[in-house]
């Protein structure tokens, strides 16, 4: 079985991307989602578009 190994991490980053959207974004549309993650040093993980493709077989 092929593993993902950022696939954690992209876990716990759109978990808080979906909390602040719930909790802060939806009741405030004028609020921007380029950051989610950075002050909870939870940010996109790096590399893991390679490692999706790698899984996916899209070399």
């Amino acid at each position: 079985m092929k593993k993902i190994p950022r696939l954690k991490e992209l876990k716990a980053h759109l978990e808080i991307w979906l909390a602040k959207f719930k909790g802060l974004f939806e009741i405030t549309p004028s609020s921007c989602l380029i950051y989610v993650g950075v002050e909870e040093k939870k940010g996109f993980p790096i590399g893991i578009e390679q490692e999706l493709r790698e899984y996916l077989g899209n070399n």
